[in-house]
């Protein structure tokens, strides 16, 4: 949103300064110097996010979404969807045919609005002013549509300037249907100047009777929106409640867990008390995705591994307690209990407290590790596998390689032992590692599927292995 309102705000500025006169001019050149100002300090304020942002821009894709399928179509600007009380009904065959969700076709002005545009716009002889305001709409209108034109869900071999715009750093990953809402402000803006320019009398009311009618053709339909809840009110994150129960600079797990769970509002209702492992941050980092049980907790379903997923979890990411608050789905909560690890009741979350590290046993997978289901987990080039307290049963097999690649050579290493196995499209070995091991598994090649078969994306592969503790050994 920062990156594409500075891009449309630089572009705004430009087309003004192109229309104005000299003294008007140096108005804007004197508002861009505190812009470029304002802009500086802002960077020096948010130099600790930059830094991050700049290191972890090489992990990042070269495409996050398809710009071709989150582009606006140029009829949801005049036709509404089912998100609209009034006129919803009138074109609902072509609403259904346009692209992406509900909740990203929002470019629909309605009539009245367009209506207030052409007559305003139609005065532009006697308010100069006019022109670049509309050339301020139609740009980021014209970019919205994306790199080729859709009309009525229907993909159109046209070219658009977005299509420039992906060659841009950081302003490529933009969604172009979301950017609607620079159109919707300059047709707001121009609605405005419409309304203030009315004479006293029956112009005025037939101006403001107009615009009211706008406004009732963009009232949502709330049988369509988002449903709303309450927020629960939980007295243990009052901020004296959990320093008293769980100390200072705690870390925790908080269920309900993820992007539908309240957690990060509970955090700020304690003053920033505690930290989290987890939570919904947006997209899950890179160095995250070997773990599964991040998936298993935000399903609320526990998962076949939980006790051991869990164990590896707060032993590595040195976790203090996992915090069970309302609203916690239930097989979630029963995959905790059955941990029995101790736990207290403070107002409305039950407190599991984590034990001893040298009281767990489990063990964990990272590196280039990609963990679908127990007995189809990919790998890469290379995994590290840490063992704690217990043996683990290892399987490698090619199940799933092109046969046409031919067997590949794998390496175990723990300390000073050095192991080589040749495992070709039908070949499986199983190994047996130690308890308190720490294995490196090594491919001498991978390769990149012809299609996606792993967590939707195109990284290089390996082999399929599973992981299962030894029956009995701790």
């Amino acid at each position: 949103i920062l990156a594409t309102s500075c891009l449309f705000g630089a572009t705004t500025w430009i087309i003004f300064l192109s229309f104005s006169a000299p003294e008007e001019r140096r108005r804007l050149l004197r508002v861009a110097g505190d812009i470029i100002i304002a802009g500086t300090i802002m960077a020096i304020l948010a130099a600790p996010f930059l830094f991050y942002i700049f290191k972890g821009s090489a992990e990042v894709p070269s495409s996050i979404h398809p710009p071709e399928a989150l582009s606006a179509d140029l009829l949801n600007y005049l036709v509404p969807t089912e998100v609209t009380r009034l006129g919803s009904n009138f074109f609902p065959e072509i609403a259904r045919r346009f692209p992406l969700n509900l909740s990203e076709q929002g470019a629909y002005l309605g009539l009245p609005l367009i209506l207030i545009l052409v007559i305003q716009f139609l005065d532009m002889k006697r308010r100069p002013y006019l022109k670049p305001l509309l050339i301020s709409l139609l740009v980021p209108l014209l970019l919205s549509l994306g790199p080729s034109l859709h009309v009525a869900g229907v993909r159109m071999d046209f070219w658009l300037p977005w299509r420039l715009g992906l060659h841009l750093p950081l302003i490529r990953q933009a969604i172009p249907a979301r950017f609607p809402m620079y159109v919707a402000l300059a047709a707001a803006l121009a609605t405005a100047l419409w309304l203030a320019a009315a004479n006293p009398g029956r112009d005025r009311a037939r101006r403001f009777s107009l615009a009211a009618l706008a406004c009732v053709f963009l009232v949502p339909n709330p049988a369509r929106v988002a449903h709303w809840t309450p927020l629960a009110q939980v007295r243990f994150f009052q901020p004296q409640n959990v320093v008293s129960t769980l100390g200072r600079d705690a870390n925790v797990i908080l269920l309900p867990y993820g992007q539908t769970g309240p957690g990060l509002i509970w955090q700020v209702a304690s003053g920033m008390a505690f930290t989290q492992s987890g939570g919904y941050v947006g997209f899950t980092p890179q160095a995250e995705l070997s773990w599964r049980v991040f998936y298993d907790l935000a399903d609320g379903l526990g998962g076949s591994s939980v006790e051991n997923d869990i164990s590896a979890l707060c032993a590595t990411h040195r976790v203090s307690a996992i915090l069970i608050g309302p609203g916690t789905p239930a097989p979630l909560a029963a995959a905790v209990e059955a941990l029995h690890w101790p736990e207290a009741q403070d107002h409305e979350v039950r407190i599991v407290r984590v034990p001893d590290l040298r009281n767990l046993h489990f063990y964990y997978v990272s590196g280039d590790y990609w963990p679908t289901e127990p007995a189809n987990n990919w790998m890469g080039h290379q995994i590290k596998i840490v063992t704690h307290g217990q043996s683990v049963r290892l399987g490698i097999t090619g199940r799933g390689r092109p046969p046409e690649l031919g067997p590949e050579e794998f390496r175990v290493v723990y300390g000073s032992q050095d192991s080589r196995y040749s495992i070709g499209a039908q070949d499986t070995q199983v190994l047996t590692l130690p308890a308190d091991a720490s294995v490196l598994l090594m491919a001498n090649a991978t390769y990149i599927p012809d299609r996606f078969i792993h967590n939707g994306d195109d990284r290089h592969l390996s082999a399929i292995i599973n992981l299962q503790p030894e029956a009995g050994a701790q």
